[in-house]
Formats: structure tokens, sequence, C-alpha cells
């Protein structure tokens, strides 16, 4: 069985630049680096726990009026 190793520190802020990158092209170089990151987290946050929440909410509707 093939186990999924989790990403290290380096792997992390390379994703988190890639994601923050376009915001400093928008201007948002006046701000510190992490502030960015950190309003960043949250929102990735709570985008990923709204559409699990959503999921759940689509799963119980389906299962409620076709099963």
């Amino acid at each position: 069985m093939a186990s999924i190793m989790p990403p290290n520190r380096s792997t992390t802020k390379s994703l988190a630049m890639i994601i923050l990158f376009p915001l400093f092209g928008l201007g948002l170089t006046t701000s510190s680096y992490s502030t960015i990151y950190s309003w960043t987290a949250v929102a990735l946050v709570c985008g990923s726990l709204g559409t699990y929440l959503l999921v759940r909410l689509r799963a119980r509707w389906l299962k409620r009026h076709y099963f």
C-alpha cells in the first residue's frame, strides 16, 4: 500500500507563492507578505469549508429526492 507523504515546508511555500503571485501583481505590494499569506490561508480554509458543506447539503438533497 502506498503512503502519501505530507508536503514539506519548501513545497508549501512554493504553493503559497503560486497563489500569492497574482495578488502582488494587482498592486498589493504595499502589504506585508505575512498579512497577505494569513488572509489567503483564511480564504482557502473558508472556501474549503464552504465547499464541504455544499457537497454535504447536495448529497442530502439528492438522497431525499432520488432514493
